[in-house]
């Protein structure tokens, strides 16, 4: 702590966990580019009627909105630090955040969206549409390990 200014301020680290936290604090950065991402991801998911992904964490439409918002921070702040915000948002000091079926879903979804950035490219429609057609031939993951849709 303390200096010149480098730290984020506290409240946009609202509702991080501690290894996010711990992270951000030495990738200053990276947080405005995150918190961009995911408002937009959310209205992408309400723009394309998938808002149940946002409303409802184990709903298929989660899937889309996982893989899409990994695909943006790869765009947007590489992939090393997206690898690092995703695994720690997922499982903290050895703990996981959520139920093991979550965390198994959501890390098969955020791996998704990050191939998706690295072979579809950082083009906001191509990022959609790979999204999209991922979550209806079968490659995103359901709440109980079965593939979308």
């Amino acid at each position: 702590g303390g200096g010149g200014g480098g730290e984020p301020e506290p409240d946009r680290l609202t509702g991080l966990n501690t290894c996010e936290r711990n992270y951000v604090i030495f990738h200053p950065n990276i947080i405005s580019p995150l918190l961009g991402n995911r408002d937009l991801a959310e209205r992408w998911l309400y723009t394309h009627n998938f808002q149940d992904g946002h409303l409802n964490g184990d709903h298929p439409f989660n899937a889309m909105k996982h893989a899409f918002y990994q695909a943006l921070n790869v765009c947007e702040v590489g992939l090393e630090n997206t690898q690092a915000m995703a695994n720690f948002h997922e499982s903290c000091n050895g703990q996981l955040v959520g139920s093991p079926q979550s965390f198994a879903m959501d890390s098969h979804n955020n791996q998704v969206g990050m191939n998706i950035a690295q072979f579809s490219g950082c083009n906001f429609d191509n990022i959609s549409n790979a999204v999209i057609n991922a979550f209806i031939s079968g490659q995103l993951r359901k709440i109980d390990g079965q593939p979308t849709p």
